[in-house]
Parts: structure tokens; C-alpha cells; sequence
């Protein structure tokens, strides 16, 4: 079932709800379920526009947008959080490759990793 037919059935729901509704107004049960049906509708109305038909779809982009958080996230702490390079002998190494760099660069030429605390 793709979401066009969910969506349909759902206000086929809220229909029949809204006539038990209308012939027990005092129950307060229906207003809650027709309140949900709307917005269960809402929601996957604005899935389907979005292009998203079936749940593969959705966990499809949900894991994309996982995947690209974390490469955020990795390029944030690569190239905006400076670490302090590291001494070997009588050389400077990048903390990230371990390539040797010049002292006092503000970027490791060879992996772009941002340095400072010289």
C-alpha cells in the first residue's frame, strides 16, 4: 500500500469517525481519534509530496541524512577544531595524518586538518 491509498483510507477513517462523532457528541473518544486522523494525514501528506511513497523510501532518505550528519560532523572536527601538531625528533607532524608540516602553518598540507597551539 503506498501512501496516496493510506492517505485515502485514513480520511475514509475520519468519515466514519466523524459521523459517530456527530451521533454521540458527548464522547469525547471520537473527537481524539479524528484529531489523530488529521494528523496522521498531515504527516504523510507531507511525505508523499516529498516524493517518499513507501517506508523503504523514507528509511532510505533517513539513512542518508544520517550518513551526511556524520560527515558533517567529521569535517566539522577536521577542518574547524584545531589540534596541536605533534614534536618527533626534530620535526612537526600533523595530529591527524602524521605527515611532517611547517611550524606555525594553520593547515597540514597534506590532509587539510586545521592546527594550532604551536
Amino acid at each position: 500500500m503506498n501512501l496516496t491509498d493510506i492517505i485515502d483510507q485514513l480520511g475514509s477513517l475520519k468519515r466514519s469517525s466523524e459521523a459517530f462523532a456527530d451521533a454521540d457528541p458527548e464522547d469525547e473518544l471520537w473527537a481524539a481519534d479524528i484529531d489523530a486522523l488529521n494528523g496522521s494525514t498531515e504527516i504523510l501528506t507531507v511525505l508523499r509530496d516529498a516524493k517518499i511513497g513507501t517506508a523503504d523510501d523514507l528509511k532510505d532518505v533517513l539513512e542518508d541524512y544520517r550518513q551526511q550528519a556524520d560527515q558533517l560532523r567529521e569535517l566539522q572536527r577536521k577542518f574547524t577544531k584545531a589540534a596541536k601538531p605533534t614534536r618527533k625528533g626534530d620535526i612537526w607532524v600533523c595530529p591527524e595524518c602524521g605527515h611532517r608540516i611547517t611550524p606555525n602553518h594553520g593547515f597540514c598540507h597534506w590532509c587539510g586538518k586545521k592546527l594550532g597551539g604551536w
